[in-house]
């Protein structure tokens, strides 16, 4: 990834920016151990901007989100968990998390 280039310059940038073909967990998680702030456009950028999705009350970028008790709240009011949790490991051997359809 950027290990080269970080022994090529002798030196490791504050941040760092990338086209979204470059978002993922993996390259989040190891920008921030190595203490970069990255700035990564994300793969549905052109999708939120659009008026249709912004409407669509299905979706959960919509809806109200509680970090303390990590539900979200649809438009109706009702309480949505995550159904369950899957484990996923990439090619590379990073292990991730995926949260599955709310309840």
């Amino acid at each position: 990834m950027l290990t080269p280039r970080t022994f090529i310059l002798g030196f490791r940038y504050p941040s760092v920016t990338a086209n979204s073909g470059y978002e993922s967990e993996e390259g989040y998680s190891y920008l921030r151990e190595q203490k970069q702030k990255p700035y990564i456009k994300p793969q549905t950028y052109e999708k939120w901007k659009k008026k249709s999705f912004k409407k669509d009350i299905s979706k959960r970028e919509n809806m109200d989100y509680d970090e303390r008790t990590d539900t979200y709240t649809c438009h109706a009011g009702k309480k949505l968990q995550p159904i369950f949790l899957k484990k996923q490991t990439s090619k590379s051997g990073y292990e991730s998390k995926v949260i599955f359809p709310l309840d």
